[in-house]
């Protein structure tokens, strides 16, 4: 999270995992600054000190969502 609050306001985020790997959907509060961090971030890797310890390289792939709005159902480690 920390590397997307750089851009500004997370509204919501939810992380979870598929075949591809870690996937997280990450909503902002405005369509500007969600394309500021995509231009910024895309193909970038997260710096190492930002990553727990066993945790190797992570290039990130960032893609705009057809959804409009992010539906969290609870609040988790995993979801807020």
């Amino acid at each position: 999270m920390k590397v997307f609050l750089a851009f500004g306001f997370v509204h919501k985020i939810a992380t979870f995992e598929k075949t591809a790997g870690f996937q997280a959907l990450v909503q902002f509060s405005n369509s500007e600054t969600a394309s500021a961090a995509k231009n910024a971030l895309d193909e970038r890797s997260i710096p190492s000190y930002l990553l727990p310890d066993h945790v190797g390289p992570c290039t990130l792939r960032i893609n705009f969502s057809a959804h409009t709005d992010l539906n969290v159902k609870f609040q988790s480690h995993r979801s807020r």
